[in-house]
C-alpha cells in the first residue's frame, strides 16, 4: 500500500488477497471450460473439476445475469476476499445472481443454466459486429459535422471501408485516425470539422425498448470524447467521457422504435484527438409492458 494509506504501508492489498484466493480455489483442479452461455449472454460461468465428488464454479457478469445450479447436496459460495457462505439447493437446484464482482461456488454440481429474462435482447454491438454492412443489421460509418451545425436529422452517413492494420482488419475512412472495431472507436478531426465514428443499428422490431451498456475510455490522457446516440437523427443521450469528466459511463435509456428505425452510436472529438481511443458495449432489449 501507499506510504499514506491509512491502514499502514504494511498491510496486504486487496488485490494480492484476491489472487492468493483464486489460487486457493483452483490450483489444483482442471479446467472444464465455460458453460451456461448462449447469443447475447454476459454471463460467465467456468468450471474447474476438483474430484469425482466436488467441483468449482468461477462466476460473474458484465451484465446483471442470474443462473440456475444444480448440485446433489449443500454448496459454499467464496467471495475474492476469501468470505464464504452456505447454500443450500432447494428441490437439488438453487438460483444466483451474478454481477461484476467473481466469486466461486464448489460442491458437488451436476448442471449449470443461464435463466433467461422475459424481456428478449434484440441486438448487441458486441456480439452482432461483422465486417460486412449491414451484418446483423449494423453499418459502419461516420459524420463530418460542422461547428456550426447543429441541425438534427441532417447528418449524412458516409460508409467505412474494411482496412488491414497492425491490430488486424478494422473499419476506417478516409481520414488517418478514424477507425471502428468489435468495441472500439476513434473519432477525427479535418477541415475544421469534427468526424464523428458511428455504429448504426436498424430496427426489425416496433416497441418499447431499453438500450444499456457502458462507454469507457482507458487513457486518462487528452481531452476526452463524447458520446451520441441518435433516434431517427434526433439526439437521445449524450454524455462526456474522459478528459475532465469520468473515464467510464452507463448507459440505460429507453425508447418506442419502429420497424426500420436507425439508431446511431456515435463518438465525438472535442477540441483534439490525442487519446481518444473509445469502447463500448451497447445492448438494446424489448421491454414487458
Amino acid at each position: 500500500r501507499g506510504e499514506k494509506d491509512p491502514m499502514g504501508r504494511l498491510v496486504v492489498a486487496p488485490a494480492y488477497v484476491a489472487y492468493a484466493n483464486l489460487v486457493k480455489q483452483i490450483h489444483d483442479s482442471k479446467c472444464m471450460g465455460r458453460e451456461a452461455f448462449g447469443k447475447y449472454t454476459r454471463a460467465y460461468v467456468v468450471r474447474f473439476r476438483k474430484s469425482a465428488d466436488e467441483d468449482i464454479l468461477v462466476c460473474w457478469g458484465t451484465y446483471p445475469s442470474r443462473i440456475e445450479v444444480e448440485a446433489s447436496g449443500p454448496m459454499i459460495s467464496t467471495n475474492l476476499m476469501g468470505e464464504e457462505k452456505s447454500l443450500a439447493p432447494d428441490s437439488g437446484k438453487i438460483l444466483v445472481d451474478l454481477g461484476n464482482e467473481p466469486f466461486f461456488i464448489r460442491g458437488s454440481i451436476q448442471k449449470v443454466k443461464e435463466i433467461e429474462s422475459e424481456e428478449k435482447i434484440i441486438a448487441s454491438s458486441a456480439d452482432d459486429y461483422g465486417k460486412e454492412q449491414g451484418f446483423n443489421n449494423w453499418n459502419y460509418g461516420y459524420f463530418e459535422v460542422a461547428p456550426d451545425q447543429s441541425s438534427e436529422g441532417k447528418y449524412e452517413f458516409k460508409e467505412m471501408n474494411v482496412v488491414e492494420t497492425m491490430w488486424g482488419e478494422n473499419w476506417a475512412g478516409p481520414y488517418k485516425f478514424l477507425s471502428l472495431g468489435g468495441g472500439g472507436a476513434h473519432p477525427e478531426i479535418a477541415d475544421g470539422k469534427q468526424i464523428w465514428a458511428v455504429r448504426r443499428w436498424k430496427s426489425g422490431y416496433a416497441g418499447k425498448v431499453q438500450i444499456s451498456g457502458r462507454c469507457y475510455r482507458e487513457d486518462e490522457k487528452g481531452d476526452g470524447v463524447e458520446f451520441v446516440i441518435l433516434q431517427d437523427g434526433k439526439e437521445i443521450f449524450r454524455r462526456k467521457v474522459g478528459g475532465e469528466a469520468p473515464m467510464s459511463t452507463d448507459i440505460k435509456l429507453e425508447t418506442d422504435i419502429r420497424e426500420g428505425s436507425i439508431v446511431d452510436f456515435c463518438v465525438s472529438p472535442n477540441s483534439n484527438t490525442e487519446y481518444d481511443s473509445t469502447s463500448s458495449d451497447i445492448m438494446i432489449k424489448t421491454i414487458k409492458i
